[in-house]
């Protein structure tokens, strides 16, 4: 039996046992009874020595010295012992081990040791919400939902309302990763957004009390994969967080002084998994640093314990670094208060509920997010500007730019005001018990809702509204390091079929959207002996392929399995063009593309973030062969891609001449020099002189480039 049983908050991913251990008699009493079941002598475990001891042995099984289901015995053992909170942690850190899909252990099910770790200890907010998050990308909202009812019952039965708080702000955000049917999406976006505003409406109406240092979990990253209109639920899940008592918030003191003669810039790096932004900044970071060090002190904020080629390379150049805990965002805002930045910058927020959390609080003067790291607004108003490139995005003066506002007004119209012309219709099991989990009645009132989302669908360039004051970069803001030649294979090398077209979509199957199915018709419609290559996550949608493209064209479609990052690129280098995807496109897959002199197909005009794709076609002058006005032009030019030589191989030298304009950063790094100095003296973005930027001369180009995407067909 334990000794001194009171009420603990248990680090959930066990990274805070970073000192020394065993530092006494009865941690390492403790640690001999996990990891060998030896009783000790007299029957009791100190609730703290086991906490340790369990950390301890996560980090022994972390670093691949224990197998994760010897670590799950070790985990059985303190429950056996009375200890639930030590077990409930050691299991979720042992899921994250598992699954030969996630690129862990295939022995294991991460599946099964979340639900051990729930089983264990229901109430701990941190269990409950990686459980349930997992389900949810599973596909299994019900599921999902499900856990957070028992998890956030079993919080306030603990007396952890701040808890329980945090899991109906997520069983309010539930939302499935990937779309079946068209039809469904219109539904699951309106459903979701009455879902984030009645519980806005109800947390506001209460004072939240607990452990405001926890975090509320992870972040709705499916919202945009839906293809409405981001603003309405960003701004409703800021005002969640606020009203569950998220701590960091407020002003930090000194963002009322003065700015520094040479101002301190700090980046912070994104959290977790999440790569692609920091591939995208990298050159920029390195460039001011060696080109600007004597005018800006340029510094990067790491999370403890992250290890990214962006993070070594970024600590490398860095004029300074700062080290914050990525499980508790008080101590990561004070740690980035003591270093003063004047102004700081987010490479992605969205992506990670710490950098979320981190945002809400004013931490320097001036505070920006780099757009292309996830690029839709944050909805918070403590972050002042959104960067981005002309290449990207519509320039805020072209007339028709008030079209992303009427997007999001005409969202919460469809949604929040009945119309008997057309409704919802009855909602789902899944809405259902996701607002069952999150506390609220039935939603009776929406089955009169008007579902005119079709004008609230943000298709085309310049479609989506911030609430940050969008800035354009003439150039493309990026530093993208080309990706270096993988070793040369064929088609036969590779498996893949050697006299047919062939076409890739490798992009996860969250951006596989019902809408997409009609370009993926028209390509096997007019090169009918053509093969499209998917990742192997992609066959969730078979049964709608089945439908949409026919069960003849499945044979066509081919599944390749995990693969390392060189694999991948040759296998692009063999593709007869790479197909972007809609309405979510390619970041870095496309640019990774063009760096195999692999041409990228896209269609502008069905796209509702920023035009990335199209944005790299110009900036290598091939906008006019390969962007599409609509999906019969789309398999067109596939089409042509794979069936005359000609054309493709005119494609792919010029590509592979030009490419270079995708990888030189120079100019990008020069406009973020002048802009970060500028800002950081509180000088508005608006009244920069034409020097500086926005150049008048860039303006009047992007107007006419504007002018020729109506023409074209890829603008509305």
């Amino acid at each position: 039996m334990p000794r001194a049983m009171s009420r603990h908050l248990w680090c959930v991913l066990l990274a805070a046992a970073a000192h020394a251990f065993p530092t006494n008699d009865a941690e390492r009493t403790a640690f001999a009874y996990l990891i060998n079941g030896t009783e000790p002598a007299d029957g009791l475990l100190e609730v703290d020595a086991a906490a340790a001891a369990s950390a301890h042995v996560g980090m022994l099984a972390n670093s691949g010295r224990i197998a994760p289901n010897d670590a799950a015995l070790c985990a059985d053992r303190a429950r056996r012992a009375g200890l639930p909170h030590a077990a409930a942690a050691l299991f979720n850190n042992v899921a994250l081990l598992c699954g030969e899909i996630y690129g862990g252990d295939a022995s294991c099910d991460r599946g099964e040791m979340y639900e051990r770790a729930h089983d264990a200890a229901p109430g701990l907010a941190g269990v409950t919400l990686n459980y349930a998050y997992f389900l949810e990308q599973r596909d299994d909202p019900l599921g999902a939902a499900r856990v957070l009812r028992r998890g956030a019952e079993a919080s306030e039965a603990d007396g952890d309302a701040y808890g329980a708080a945090g899991i109906r702000v997520m069983a309010a955000s539930l939302c499935q990763p990937h779309v079946r049917r068209a039809q469904d999406a219109p539904a699951r976006y309106a459903r979701l957004l009455r879902r984030l505003e009645d519980l806005a409406v109800d947390l506001e109406q209460q004072d939240i009390q607990g452990d405001a240092r926890s975090l509320v979990g992870n972040m709705p990253i499916a919202w945009p994969y839906l293809g409405y209109a981001f603003y309405p639920l960003a701004k409703r899940l800021g005002r969640l967080y606020a009203a569950a008592g998220v701590q960091p918030a407020g002003v930090a003191p000194y963002c009322a002084k003065e700015p520094r003669t040479k101002p301190r810039v700090a980046v912070v790096a994104e959290f977790g998994g999440n790569t692609s932004p920091g591939l995208l900044f990298v050159n920029v970071f390195r460039g001011l640093r060696e080109k600007y060090s004597d005018r800006l002190e340029l510094g990067i904020v790491v999370p403890e314990g992250l290890d990214t080629d962006f993070t070594a390379s970024a600590i490398d150049a860095a004029a300074f670094v700062v080290y914050i805990p990525s499980d508790d965002m008080v101590e990561a805002a004070n740690v980035i208060e003591q270093a003063r930045p004047d102004v700081l910058v987010y490479l992605a927020l969205g992506l990670a509920h710490q950098t979320y959390a981190l945002a809400r609080r004013r931490l320097a003067r001036v505070v920006l997010v780099f757009g292309h790291g996830h690029p839709l607004t944050s909805g918070l108003d403590t972050v002042d500007y959104f960067v981005s490139s002309e290449s990207y995005e519509r320039d805020p003066t072209w007339p028709n730019r008030g079209a992303s506002s009427r997007h999001a007004i005409n969202a919460e119209a469809a949604v929040f005001f009945d119309d008997d012309s057309m409704v919802l219709g009855a909602s789902s099991d899944a809405d259902d018990a996701a607002r069952k989990a999150a506390g609220l009645a039935p939603d009776y009132g929406a089955t009169g809702a008007t579902l005119r989302l079709d004008a609230a669908a943000p298709r085309g360039d310049g479609a989506q509204k911030y609430e940050e004051q969008l800035v354009l970069f003439e150039h493309s803001s990026i530093g993208f390091d080309e990706p270096p030649a993988p070793p040369y294979s064929t088609r036969a090398d590779l498996d893949l079929p050697e006299n047919a077209p062939v076409f890739c979509v490798l992009q996860h199957s969250k951006k596989l959207h019902p809408d997409f199915d009609a370009a993926l018709a028209s390509v096997l419609e007019k090169a009918p002996e053509a093969f499209i290559l998917l990742l192997e996550g992609a066959r969730t949608h078979v049964p709608r392929f089945n439908q949409s493209l026919g069960e003849d064209a499945l044979e066509q479609l081919i599944f390749l399995p995990r693969m390392s990052r060189e694999r991948v690129l040759q296998v692009v280098s063999q593709c007869d063009a790479f197909l972007d995807t809609y309405p979510w496109g390619g970041g870095v897959t496309v640019l990774e593309s063009l760096a195999m002199c692999t041409p990228v197909v896209v269609l502008p005009r069905k796209t509702t973030i920023l035009q990335l794709g199209l944005g790299h076609l110009r900036t290598i002058g091939l906008e006019r062969d390969l962007a599409a006005r609509d999906v019969d032009q789309f398999g067109a030019i596939a089409a042509r891609l794979g069936t005359d030589n000609y054309f493709r191989q005119h494609m792919r030298q010029t590509i592979c001449t030009r490419k270079k304009l995708l990888f030189m950063s120079n100019e990008s790094v020069d406009e973020w020099a002048r802009f970060l100095i500028h800002v950081a003296h509180d000088k508005a973005a608006v009244d920069l002189k034409p020097e500086t930027w926005p150049w008048e001369k860039s303006r009047e180009l992007h107007r006419e480039q504007a002018a020729r995407d109506y023409e074209r067909g890829w603008a509305f």
